[in-house]
């Protein structure tokens, strides 16, 4: 985008939402702008999705902190070049050091671009200002949202279908885990890493609507395969956090 347009983005951005905290109230498709599969034509919510340099913006010189679901579900999240303009430095490269040091074999490149993933989330969410003060806490909270994105109703809008989403859960925490890894072994973490890491159970929010889920779930794999029962009992288990967030009064 040129400047000029950056400007008109800018200006129609502040007019739709003169107070920034009406922007973060918005509903996650509204506030990503273009969602999966539209082009230049039919964007949805233009207003949000050209004002993406803006909130980068924001969120690099301090003026706001964004939440989990909207940073992992806005893609190409790259805020290298406003980084480098303001000399932030926040530690990646020194870290890459640190893992051929440490002797691992990974492409410096493809894991600065891995460590990026993970720290630049971090710092556009609570203002982590360099890899050295991230904690086991950070490291956990991230795991846990990119885990916990996955109960959205609506996360087919931003990935396409259950099965591409999970192929990026799988790459995210792949990302996160060469992260704790490194910073275990150079003693800055304290939890050891694991791949296999254990997520929070999914609370029972509508006890009769799970029975419903769970008789129906019973009676499909008797019929159908393990895959197309594990993407009925995914889509069927957000289908019933929607409704318990949305229409509490559904009982039956």
């Amino acid at each position: 985008m040129t400047q000029d347009q950056v400007s008109r983005s800018y200006r129609r951005f502040v007019k739709q939402y003169p107070d920034l905290l009406e922007w973060f109230q918005a509903p996650l498709p509204e506030r990503i702008g273009r969602l999966l599969g539209e082009d230049a034509e039919q964007i949805r919510f233009p207003v949000s999705y050209y004002a993406r340099p803006y909130l980068m913006f924001l969120g690099v010189y301090g003026y706001a902190l964004f939440d989990w679901d909207w940073l992992l579900t806005v893609p190409q999240l790259d805020i290298g070049p406003l980084l480098a303009y303001e000399n932030l430095d926040l530690g990646v490269g020194k870290l890459v050091e640190s893992t051929v040091r440490l002797g691992y074999t990974w492409e410096p490149q493809q894991i600065e671009r891995s460590f990026n993933w993970s720290v630049w989330r971090m710092f556009m969410h609570s203002r982590v200002h360099h890899v050295d003060e991230i904690t086991d806490d950070h490291v956990a909270e991230l795991f846990q949202t990119i885990h916990s994105l996955e109960q959205r109703v609506d996360v087919t809008l931003f990935f396409g279908s259950i099965m591409q989403n999970q192929k990026i859960v799988v790459q995210r925490r792949r990302s996160l885990y060469r992260l704790h890894m490194v910073l275990y072994h150079r003693g800055q973490v304290a939890t050891y890493p694991n791949m296999a890491r254990k997520v929070e159970a999914r609370p029972v929010l509508n006890p009769i609507l799970e029975q419903v889920v769970t008789r129906y779930l019973a009676e499909r794999r008797q019929t159908a395969r393990p895959g197309t029962v594990k993407n009925f009992e995914v889509t069927l288990r957000k289908l019933v956090t929607w409704l318990s967030e949305v229409h509490p009064e559904i009982h039956v």
